[in-house]
């Protein structure tokens, strides 16, 4: 029997990334976890987890800085920090504690937890004008890379495969190895040294 998944009622958790907070109104519509396999599909490398979050902006009709009760400065601020990935992402909506490249430890966690492919990565700016100019509609998604293993660690080897090809040619045999590795990038982006 499978058991019901619900917040209380009035409970609302914390939703922000870089400098855009998410208000109590703001609405998941979407959160799933991609488990990504090396390519020899033993091992999971890292899991990929999409969230897509709703909200609604609305102007204040009191601003003097907004005559025109417009969305259009807040809607700057918020594509310029919503479209600009590495930045700190704090969830925390019921769906566990995702503090990511925060600095801080997560709850149950010794080490912090950081995305290991340069992310969080935006993907989707979804705007809807409501009533003109006045309040807006916004849906905006998210990629976290995160390395799902008990130890959590962000240097070293992610992934590592090989294979040996020999190829018989008039008495003569060719042996020809290749393969890759990934290396983790130990949560610092070269962008940012």
């Amino acid at each position: 029997m499978p058991l019901p998944l619900s917040l209380p009622s009035g409970l609302s958790g914390e939703i922000q990334y870089g400098a855009v907070s998410f208000d109590a109104s703001a609405e998941t519509t979407a959160f799933d976890i991609k488990v990504v396999y090396t390519e020899d599909g033993r091992w999971v490398k890292h899991t990929e987890v999409s969230i897509t979050i709703r909200g609604y902006v609305t102007t204040n009709e009191d601003d003097p800085e907004n005559p025109d009760y417009s969305t259009d400065n807040q809607m700057n601020i918020m594509r310029i920090g919503l479209q600009t990935p590495g930045l700190p992402f704090v969830y925390t909506s019921g769906a566990g504690d995702f503090s990511i490249n925060t600095g801080v430890k997560s709850w149950n966690l010794s080490t912090q937890t950081k995305d290991i492919a340069f992310g969080p990565k935006p993907q989707l700016i979804r705007f809807k004008p409501l009533d003109g100019s006045k309040a807006a509609k916004v849906l905006w998604s998210v990629i976290v890379t995160l390395a799902e293993c008990p130890s959590k660690v962000f240097q070293g080897l992610k992934e590592f495969n090989y294979k040996i090809a020999w190829q018989l040619t008039r008495g003569l045999t060719r042996r020809t190895c290749s393969g890759f590795y990934e290396i983790m990038n130990n949560g610092s982006n070269p962008e940012k040294g």
